[in-house]
């Protein structure tokens, strides 16, 4: 009897380490997937403030051109 208790234990141990490897595997995992995450959430950031750059030159362009007709038109008339 006490070789069957020790044998379970032994077992028993035993799933516990390889259940706490795959827990850790699995954290690693996620750990992993929230880096990448992060990274995208970065490249999506850097991609806004790129189309925020591009709109601001855009309105910059159109004031100017505002600007020039309306020098144009002043001296039309």
């Amino acid at each position: 009897i006490k070789s069957v208790t020790i044998i379970l234990k032994t077992l028993n141990t035993t799933v516990n380490i390889t259940e706490k490897i795959k827990l850790e595997i699995e954290k690693i995992k996620l750990n992993i997937k929230r880096v990448k995450l992060n990274i995208e959430k970065k490249k999506v950031t850097v991609k806004k403030k790129k189309i925020i750059i591009k709109k601001i030159k855009l309105n910059i362009k159109n004031i100017k051109l505002a600007i020039l007709r309306l020098i144009n038109n002043y001296y039309e008339n």
